[in-house]
């Protein structure tokens, strides 16, 4: 299960040493606060979409 959120933090990189002996860099976040986002659905009344001014022979429909 995905869930949205936003986070509040930093990005901390270091070097490491991968299974091999070579050096890696990697990049962590570390979160200080995260906040969860709920979903919400849109109401009919929220959609609008823009109509088409003229007519374009061009469109497949």
């Amino acid at each position: 299960m995905l869930s949205e959120v936003i986070l509040q933090g930093r990005l901390q990189t270091r070097q490491i040493e991968d299974g091999e002996g070579e050096p890696r860099q990697v990049v962590e976040v570390v979160a200080g606060r995260v906040y969860p986002l709920e979903k919400r659905q849109a109401t009919p009344a929220e959609v609008t979409f823009a109509p088409l001014e003229g007519e374009d022979e061009n469109l497949p429909f």
